[in-house]
């Protein structure tokens, strides 16, 4: 007997998120998928918990520009997000617990330019970097 993705994600939506039968199912799909990478798997399952969850899939905005993603004004968009979010994870491990969101590119453009056109030194960017963190407190 085959077993499908979307049979599991099924199983998954069905058997509630965090049950023992939503467990296994997970199981089934990383022997499925787990030797992709998390972005591969991400998008091997999107659809087909979009599809299962009945949330539409749009293009994104932002951050996701250009890509397929969830539908956030979807009533079960949440529980679609989770249930996504929570098989990715099983399957391929956690993030990295000192992983940071990027910064976002137009600063570090505008930085660089500023860095440049002051034209420091690699001991005048460092003593910068140092100044820069000493001034800044983060809550």
């Amino acid at each position: 007997m085959s077993v499908s993705i979307k049979s599991q994600v099924v199983i998954i939506k069905a058997e509630s998120d965090a049950s023992a039968k939503a467990a296994v199912a997970r199981d089934v799909l990383k022997k499925l998928l787990g030797r992709k990478s998390r972005e591969s798997v991400r998008a091997i399952l999107l659809p087909e918990f979009a599809s299962v969850y009945k949330v539409a899939l749009v293009t994104g905005e932002g951050s996701g520009s250009g890509k397929q993603v969830l539908d956030s004004s979807a009533s079960a968009y949440e529980a679609c997000r989770k249930a996504l979010g929570r098989t990715v994870t099983f399957i391929c491990g956690a993030s990295s617990s000192n992983a940071v969101e990027a910064v976002s590119p137009k600063l570090v453009k505008k930085l660089s330019n500023e860095i440049i056109e002051a034209g420091l030194t690699k001991k005048q960017f460092d003593a910068l970097i140092a100044q820069l963190r000493a001034s800044v407190s983060f809550q």
